[in-house]
């Protein structure tokens, strides 16, 4: 080590110089990363997209798996978050619009919060065609704004008055698998700008 410039010896003692300091440092905070990583294995399994969360934003998130007996617990804090006290601000990312997200969608909705959502063109057919009439009260009111993804979505993602969010890999089925969710600084700036990033890329449905 020595040689490589890592330590120095100093009055007989081998001492750390700034080099060995510094690769100690960053070699600590990748262990502490990669064990963050695999401690939310069941939601990167699940996550085949090519969106790269930064380590700092996994270590931040808090990890919902389904489990034996509880197959919709993603689902349920997804609908939690919604129910958390008067939301006046939701930005979401969907890929398909389940009864289950039209009831939380309706429920923002009529409590009047600010919405944006992005769907996938499949969802916005479903919603055409099974939601007709609630779908064209939403895009006449001045509280909702509906985006168009071209593609095909393989997350979903959420973000309530901006101080609580949450992010979902999907399974075959475009079902929420395993969801990561959180508060912090970190989580809240890195899902903004994901959000504004696919709506970006999206087309407004009038």
């Amino acid at each position: 080590m020595e040689e490589r410039g890592w330590v120095a010896e100093a009055d007989g003692e081998y001492q750390l110089t700034a080099l060995g300091t510094a690769l100690i440092t960053h070699y600590d905070e990748f262990e502490k990363s990669f064990a963050s990583v695999l401690r939310k294995r069941a939601f990167f399994e699940h996550f085949d997209t090519d969106v790269e969360i930064p380590t700092d934003v996994v270590t931040d998130f808090e990890l919902t798996a389904p489990v034996s007996g509880d197959p919709h617990a993603t689902m349920e804090v997804f609908r939690n978050k919604a129910r958390e006290g008067d939301i006046d601000w939701f930005a979401g990312i969907l890929p398909i619009m389940s009864p289950g997200y039209i009831e939380i969608a309706e429920n923002m909705f009529d409590a009047g919060a600010q919405m944006e959502l992005v769907v996938a063109q499949g969802a916005v057919n479903a919603m055409q065609s099974n939601y007709g009439d609630d779908l064209e009260r939403a895009l006449g009111a001045d509280n909702f704004n509906l985006y168009i993804y071209p593609g095909q979505l393989q997350m979903a993602l959420a973000t309530f008055d901006r101080d609580r969010a949450m992010i979902a890999s999907v399974d075959d089925n475009d079902q929420l698998h395993a969801g990561l969710d959180g508060g912090s600084d970190t989580v809240l700036n890195w899902t903004t700008r994901m959000f504004e990033s696919i709506r970006a890329q999206s087309q407004p449905l009038m």
